[in-house]
């Protein structure tokens, strides 16, 4: 009965989390105009968190990684980085609503690459059905309701396909690691701040003449509330993928992103 009610409250958390998070995300990187700042101040406050998490009860201390598992948490971050620094560089041209229906797409690819790679049987014709008239009606709107910019197409066709290949290698590595959500959580955080830092310093993000050290109260507190969604989000993520298909996790995904879009209606017109 206890792991029916966390488990319920694991997806209820993150459903909090991941319906909040763009439009916060989006605010910050306005105000903020660094994206790779933003996550690396996001992935730091996640792994310190999670390094120490310990200390209040929740589990052991973080293991190392064995040779195995760097290489593939390596792949992990460097996609993780990618699509997250991608989108919100997509963001600071486009629209939320157009990224949202972008992801509407990706159950569609996702269930053939389930059955193809992970071993997972095809969707039920009704349900193929519902997948493909969700893909090919979120297409129509986004690319006849949308204002496109070259670089916005750039973005966010970089970071697309990139959430595709992430979404099924990281359900394969969490079915195979021996770690626990925790550590695969810290690792990557932990292994992505040095990434985003080199990103930071590529595209001068790091010098001079960027706002953060002159943000509002106001949007320090959002920096701050991006940063504890972003360690929900990552957190919840392994736990959640453990325990439900790549697809599976696409389309929670996406139910998510509906009430963001509520959200975004409600609380500015960058739509």
């Amino acid at each position: 009965m206890l792991d029916s009610v966390w488990n319920v409250s694991q997806y209820l958390i993150y459903f909090a989390c991941s319906s909040t998070q763009l439009i916060v995300n989006k605010h910050v990187a306005i105000v903020l105009g660094a994206p790779a700042v933003l996550l690396t101040c996001q992935c730091t406050f996640a792994a310190v968190f999670l390094k120490y998490s310990h200390l209040f009860g929740d589990g052991a201390a973080i293991r190392p990684l064995h040779e195995v598992e760097v290489e593939s948490f390596v792949v992990i971050v460097f996609f993780f980085v990618l699509i997250i620094f991608s989108s919100l560089k997509g963001l600071q041209t486009a629209n939320v609503d157009t990224v949202i229906c972008l992801r509407m797409t990706s159950p569609l690819l996702l269930s053939l690459i389930d059955y193809f790679f992970l071993g997972r049987l095809l969707p039920s014709k009704s349900s193929f059905a519902a997948m493909l008239g969700i893909a090919c009606t979120f297409s129509y709107f986004t690319f006849t309701e949308s204002a496109w910019e070259m670089r916005a197409i750039i973005w966010l066709s970089l970071w697309y396909f990139s959430m595709i290949f992430e979404s099924a290698y990281v359900k394969y590595v969490v079915n195979q690691s021996r770690l626990t959500v925790t550590e695969q959580a810290f690792y990557q955080n932990f292994l992505a701040v040095p990434f985003l830092m080199i990103v930071a310093v590529i595209t001068g993000e790091l010098f001079p003449g960027n706002k953060i050290a002159v943000l509002k109260k106001i949007d320090m507190c959002f920096l701050l509330l991006s940063c504890v969604l972003g360690l929900g989000l990552s957190h919840l993520g392994f736990a959640i993928r453990r325990q439900i298909s790549a697809t599976s996790f696409s389309i929670l995904g996406n139910i998510c992103k509906l009430l963001t879009i509520l959200i975004n209606l409600v609380v500015w017109d960058k739509h």
